[in-house]
């Protein structure tokens, strides 16, 4: 028993796996954080489009 404890702390397997989660999180954040303003931007063009053309 204590050397399937010892194994299981020296394994690097699972924090190799938490280690990608943060880096996928923090891509996906980043990824938020660009689209965020595009959209507001292209929103604003459409409803200004919109308007111009009397829609």
């Amino acid at each position: 028993m204590a050397k399937l404890f010892k194994r299981f702390l020296t394994d690097a397997d699972g924090a190799t796996m938490v280690e990608y989660g943060v880096i996928a999180s923090l891509i996906v954040g980043a990824i938020l954080a660009a689209v965020t303003p595009v959209t507001n931007i292209l929103t604003t063009a459409w409803n200004t489009l919109s308007a111009t053309m009397g829609g």
